[in-house]
């Protein structure tokens, strides 16, 4: 038997700019919900490039990662809010 895990999806927004970037890039997730969020960068071979969790209170939670932070390439964001859900974005570093 093959049990498979399927994440509920996060309410509210998440945002990644610029998108393509060469440069800083800002993640935004937008909601009403406080709480605990971690936000991942995986590359598309699954490994894990950045990993940073945070405690949101209020409507707004913006991370920044510096520029050459990711090396070019495609990458997965993935933004978990506790008891939230999750939600994945993609993002392509020139």
């Amino acid at each position: 038997m093959k049990i498979t895990a399927i994440a509920e999806q996060l309410q509210g927004e998440v945002s990644v700019y610029p998108n393509p970037t060469q440069g800083e890039i800002l993640i935004s997730l937008t909601n009403e919900a406080s709480g605990q969020v971690q936000v991942v960068v995986s590359d598309f071979l699954g490994r894990t490039m950045y990993e940073r969790t945070m405690n949101k209170y209020g409507a707004l939670l913006d991370v920044r990662l510096p520029q050459g932070t990711l090396k070019a390439g495609i990458y997965a964001i993935t933004v978990t809010q506790e008891g939230r859900g999750e939600q994945t974005q993609t993002l392509v570093v020139r």
